[in-house]
C-alpha cells in the first residue's frame, strides 16, 4: 500500500475527527513534535525525519509552545537547544520554555544566561520565559 493510499484510508475512516488541512505532513509534524516532548534530542528528531539542517527540526519546538505545560518533559531538550551558536534558534526554545510556563523551572539558569545574550529578540524571549516561568524564576534573576 503506497502512503497516499495509508493516508486515503486514514482519512476516511476519521474523516469527522481530522481537520480538512490534514496532510502526511501534519502526521509527521505531530511525531516529531510528540517525540520532542517526550524528551528527545534535536539532533536525534532531525535524524529521524531526515531534515538536512537543524534549524528545520527546531521548528517544531514552536509546537510545544502549543502544548504548554504537558510539554515538560521536553524541557532538557530545550535547555540544550537554547546553548546553540546561531542566535535564530536560540530564540526558539526560549519561546516553548515561556509556553510550559512554571513546569519549566529547571530551564531558569540557561535562561538567565540568555538574558545577557549579544541578540536582542534572545533577549526578550528569555525574560518572557522567566515571567512565564514565575516566582521560581524571580529568585533567580540577580538584582
Amino acid at each position: 500500500m503506497s502512503r497516499n493510499n495509508a493516508f486515503r484510508m486514514v482519512k476516511r475512516r476519521a474523516a469527522a475527527e481530522l481537520p480538512l488541512t490534514t496532510c502526511n505532513h501534519t502526521f509527521r509534524a505531530t511525531g516529531i513534535t510528540a517525540y520532542l516532548a517526550n524528551g528527545g534530542t534535536i539532533e536525534k528528531a532531525q535524524a529521524i525525519a531526515a531534515h538536512e539542517s537543524p534549524q528545520t527540526t527546531k521548528q517544531y519546538d514552536h509546537a510545544l509552545k502549543k502544548i504548554g505545560p504537558k510539554a515538560v518533559k521536553a524541557v532538557p531538550a530545550l535547555i540544550e537547544g537554547s546553548g546553540d551558536p546561531d542566535g535564530e534558534i536560540r530564540r526558539v526554545p526560549a519561546t516553548s520554555l515561556a509556553g510550559i510556563g512554571p513546569g519549566a523551572s529547571k530551564a531558569v539558569p540557561a535562561l538567565v544566561h540568555l538574558v545577557s545574550d549579544i541578540d536582542t529578540d534572545v533577549r526578550w524571549t528569555a525574560c518572557v520565559a522567566l515571567g512565564a516561568i514565575g516566582p521560581k524564576a524571580a529568585k533567580a534573576v540577580p538584582g
